[in-house]
């Protein structure tokens, strides 16, 4: 804004949000090419550049497109650095895990997803223990400047961030309904909200924390379906799509949102019975998995899974591409482009 004005900066920002789309569409291709062929990556890019959301939040000014390359990149690393066994890639894996910290906290519980690989792929524990310390220490030197930032004008650790609106404390709230009565069993007399933002965020987070603990009790089954399936059903219901562009209607986006996630369950279903022994397809649902899980807690909407969608978009791939000798046959590429590709891939092209 300071270079091109307000609105200058503004459309600025978007066209930088857009090349940062057309980059994802890149590596979408390239994770699928890796994790599967290039028939599916091609295909894979097809959905995914149709899916409305993906042009209509190039214009918005939040963090998810650019959280979103910086996860499909990280995703891209990974793969390698499993496969490789290369310091360098953990290095690499360990700059793009703390940028993309910064614009989306919840990623930073993300070895779990690695630790889960290493042990499917018998990786000793002195190579655990290596690459540890070597992506740890790099995504420490990435954050330590928002570190000390925090301290110096806040004077306490904020390793992330801390804010008005506690998500924890709204998850709390089955469906969402502040009016169900659940206020009325729970004492937050003691609780007193002040001007300062930073203490109301604390008091919000022990409030959640006092439901929880009193009301889960209660009714077991009840939120234990409201902290597992239904907050699951909250996440991927519905697209990321809050305001309509080009005329199309905020239902035929639904139908084609709800069509790629049925796609992407039939795709892992047979895959997992036909290519048990591929490590990269299970790092991409491990992904899937661990976005939607890191939520719960939390409340849940499409925001927080659109990033992954491109991953889902992936394993729907699968059942459309051809690749399988189940899958449907068809395809929009012609006779002979994917070997063509994949001879180009193995000279290095």
């Amino acid at each position: 804004m300071r270079i091109f004005g307000y609105w200058g900066g503004i459309t600025g920002f978007r066209i930088f949000q857009a090349v940062l789309q057309t980059l994802s569409l890149l590596l979408v291709f390239f994770t699928g090419r890796k994790v599967l062929n290039s028939r599916a990556a091609l295909l894979a890019v097809f959905l995914n550049a149709i899916y409305i959301p993906e042009i209509w939040v190039s214009n918005v000014i939040l963090t998810e497109t650019t959280f979103k390359f910086l996860f499909l990149l990280l995703i891209y690393i990974c793969l390698y650095a499993l496969e490789k066994k290369k310091a360098g890639y953990y290095i690499a894996g360990g700059v793009v895990w703390g940028l993309a910290a910064l614009f989306r906290p919840p990623v930073a519980a993300f070895p779990i997803v690695i630790l889960i690989m290493w042990m499917k792929n018998e990786y000793k524990f002195k190579e655990m223990l290596k690459y540890t310390l070597v992506t740890a220490t790099v995504f420490v030197v990435i954050l330590s400047p928002w570190w000390i930032r925090n301290y110096k004008l806040f004077n306490e650790f904020i390793p992330f961030t801390a804010s008005a609106g506690n998500p924890m404390l709204q998850g709390t709230y089955i469906n969402y309904n502040r009016n169900d009565g659940s206020d009325s069993l729970i004492d937050v007399s003691s609780y007193k909200y002040t001007d300062n933002e930073l203490h109301n965020n604390k008091i919000e987070t022990e409030i959640a924390k006092l439901r929880m603990k009193t009301l889960i009790s209660k009714e077991p089954l009840k939120y234990l379906y409201w902290y597992t399936i239904g907050k699951t059903i909250k996440n991927w219901s519905h697209p990321f799509y809050w305001k309509e562009i080009f005329g199309i209607k905020y239902f035929a986006v639904m139908f084609y949102h709800r069509f790629l996630i049925f796609l992407a369950i039939a795709g892992v279903c047979l895959s997992l019975a036909k290519r048990k022994s591929n490590p990269g397809f299970l790092l991409l649902i491990c992904a899937i998995i661990y976005t939607n899980c890191v939520y719960l807690l939390f409340y849940c909407f499409p925001r927080y899974v659109y990033p992954v969608m491109p991953l889902v978009i992936i394993m729907g791939a699968v059942l459309l591409s051809g690749q399988q000798a189940w899958a449907y046959k068809g395809t929009f590429l012609p006779a002979g482009f994917n070997d063509k590709i994949n001879t180009q891939k193995d000279k290095g092209i």
